[in-house]
């Protein structure tokens, strides 16, 4: 993806957030992305997160941010958000859309 985020020319002001083993940025397979956001100037934010979140932290953290929407990701289950979210929308996996 980092060619065509780079043409898509909409980096301006961006972080990234790693929310992984930290370790894992060790790896060689990682370095592209690593070169990617020294050549992008983008700092690189490590919060890391152990497994999966549970629903009641997922809404503690939407009631903190009043995001204007929700959009899943890397879920289990994205058609069920509406049940414990307001303004979801769901975006098909591999779908550009405005942010």
């Amino acid at each position: 993806m980092i060619p065509e985020i780079e043409r898509a020319n909409c980096l301006t002001a961006a972080r990234a957030d790693w929310s992984l083993w930290p370790g894992y940025l060790e790896r060689a397979s990682q370095r592209p992305f690593l070169d990617f956001l020294s050549r992008q100037d983008i700092p690189l934010i490590q919060h890391h997160a152990s497994g999966h979140a549970y629903v009641q932290d997922l809404q503690r953290l939407a009631r903190a941010l009043a995001p204007t929407r929700v959009v899943p990701i890397h879920s289990f289950a994205p058609s069920r958000y509406d049940e414990f979210f307001d303004r979801v929308e769901q975006h098909a996996d591999g779908e550009w859309w405005n942010v």
